[in-house]
């Protein structure tokens, strides 16, 4: 009994020992496939196709971050609404930003893929071309994953907090403190309705 017990615990750990360790190939797989997304949206804001931009940002994973228990609780067609509203503030606030950022990009250098909070992340390096120097700017990125496609949810400048907590903190949770569900969509809409007739003028 002893030896057959013996026997199996070292079969076990041999096991351990000789299972292949993860692929490089597969690693660079995983990083080219969320590099495919961040890249046609950073190309897109670079050169001003909002619209485009906007089609590889998961809404409602910015909804849950930004809104938490009352997201749970907003209807789908107040999600939906709130989602298209939102989005047409975050491209007049985080847009701009990120473009000045990606203006003289020369090279875009991509870490490993990560997991966190059931979220995917990868850092990227922006080599800028700057007049006397180069500059390198990290900028960290979080992803959504529904099936195989990829969707962006946030962005972290190196040395500041993301874009969606800058806009929780200044904007989303002060409205919500002072008018609730309804007094949020009435200014998201005011907000709105303001950038986008600013915009066709």
């Amino acid at each position: 009994m002893y030896s057959a017990l013996r026997h199996l615990s070292l079969t076990l750990v041999l096991a351990g020992l000789l299972a292949p360790l993860p692929s490089s190939a597969a690693a660079k797989s995983s990083v080219r496939k969320v590099k495919k997304p961040i890249t046609v949206f950073v190309n897109a804001v670079r050169y001003g196709k909002n619209d485009v931009a906007l089609k590889y940002v998961d809404g409602d994973a910015q909804g849950a971050f930004l809104l938490g228990d009352e997201w749970s609780k907003a209807s789908p067609a107040q999600k939906k609404e709130f989602i298209s509203l939102f989005h047409v503030l975050f491209s007049e606030i985080a847009f701009p930003k990120l473009k000045d950022n990606l203006q003289k990009i020369e090279t875009i250098l991509y870490g490993d893929v990560e997991k966190v909070d059931g979220f995917t992340e990868i850092t990227s390096t922006l080599v800028v071309l700057h007049p006397m120097k180069k500059q390198e700017v990290k900028v960290r990125y979080r992803l959504s994953k529904t099936g195989s496609k990829y969707r962006l949810v946030d962005v972290t400048f190196e040395g500041d907090a993301s874009l969606l907590t800058h806009i929780r903190q200044d904007q989303i949770q002060p409205l919500m403190k002072e008018g609730g569900w309804a007094g949020l969509m009435t200014q998201l809409k005011a907000r709105a309705t303001e950038i986008e007739a600013k915009n066709k003028g």
